[in-house]
């Protein structure tokens, strides 16, 4: 592919996903959309990973539709409507496994988790590190997940990187560590 090129699936994807980032209910969800967004695409190399991921989706696809076989799948779905699979028309989301997300796969953070995983782990209050923003800015009315974050990595000389590696080690999947910040 020439590096010059940028297919039109990519193109549509980044309009979706920036409707996603508009029409996201919560903060959160924002992040992780605009998180999957920003990822950089290496495109001499999207073909191949644009095989490979296609064969995922089958995968997953016949692991979900347990009663038709591959040629059914095939037939039904041609190679690029199958990332429409997991775009849900009707909520303007996505609604893809795991596998696909840059932050169940540990590849970036979400603040929001992040800020919770640090809350819970360095029992450092939120209205304590509001109270030191509403004292440089007075008229702040919300202490916002990045400010935590900076200000629970600067107290304790962490790196967020850093801890976020050390999440993959120790939770191993995405859903063991959402289950523990969780609770």
């Amino acid at each position: 592919m020439n590096r010059s090129t940028i297919p039109y699936s990519i193109v549509e994807e980044r309009r979706r996903l920036n409707k996603c980032i508009e029409n996201a209910p919560n903060e959160w969800e924002r992040e992780i959309y605009k998180k999957i967004r920003d990822m950089k695409i290496p495109y001499d190399k999207l073909d191949t990973i644009l095989e490979t991921s296609k064969e995922l989706i089958k995968k997953i696809l016949e692991s979900g539709y347990e009663t038709e076989s591959e040629e059914e799948l095939n037939s039904q779905h041609d190679d690029d409507s199958l990332l429409d699979i997991f775009w849900d028309q009707a909520d303007n989301r996505y609604t893809a496994p795991e596998e696909f997300c840059p932050i169940c796969q540990f590849i970036e953070y979400s603040q929001h988790d992040l800020g919770k995983y640090l809350e819970k782990e360095y029992k450092v209050s939120r209205s304590d590190v509001f109270a030191k923003v509403k004292a440089v800015n007075k008229r702040r009315k919300k202490l916002y997940d990045s400010e935590y974050v900076t200000e629970v990595c600067k107290q304790f000389d962490l790196n967020p990187v850093d801890v976020v590696a050390g999440l993959k080690k120790r939770f191993v999947t995405y859903r063991a560590f959402s289950d523990y910040i969780r609770r």
